[in-house]
């Protein structure tokens, strides 16, 4: 810390420039976004689209839903992404579901949902009984 001048803008930039020989390489992930989210591999497809909903664990502490160019992926680690799911399944009315459920339950992400979901074609994908419960059993 003797060695690092005297001004920062920002923590991260003290921790990055004073500790740069003991710190992994710091790459920028937003233009990495789709590639990275492209590599988790789903459990299942909520909806198949359009907009293609699909089902992902990526932990707890991860956001409830990430959108890409062309698609949702709902994390069913967390609880709010839980929630969705089951709301979509009790409603059983198309992605549009997911638009109310996000603007109860995680309205921060709502601008998001409604980006992708508002290009769903009419009318909406209903889901069978059996792909609700197979999609269930994902939640327990």
């Amino acid at each position: 810390m003797r060695y690092a001048r005297g001004a920062f803008a920002t923590t991260a930039e003290l921790i990055s420039s004073v500790f740069a020989a003991e710190l992994p390489e710091l790459v920028p992930l937003k233009g990495r976004a789709e590639e990275i989210l492209a590599s988790i591999g789903r459990i299942a497809p909520l909806f198949t689209g359009p907009p293609v909903v699909d089902l992902v664990r990526i932990g707890h502490d991860s956001l409830p839903v990430l959108r890409l160019r062309d698609r949702l992926v709902v994390n069913i680690d967390h609880k709010v992404g839980k929630t969705l799911v089951e709301d979509a399944l009790r409603a059983n009315n198309g992605p549009m579901a997911l638009i109310e459920s996000t603007a109860r339950n995680a309205h921060e992400q709502l601008t998001q949902v409604a980006a992708v979901v508002r290009e769903a074609p009419l009318p909406p994908e209903i889901l069978g009984p059996i792909r609700r419960r197979f999609i269930r059993s994902l939640l327990s």
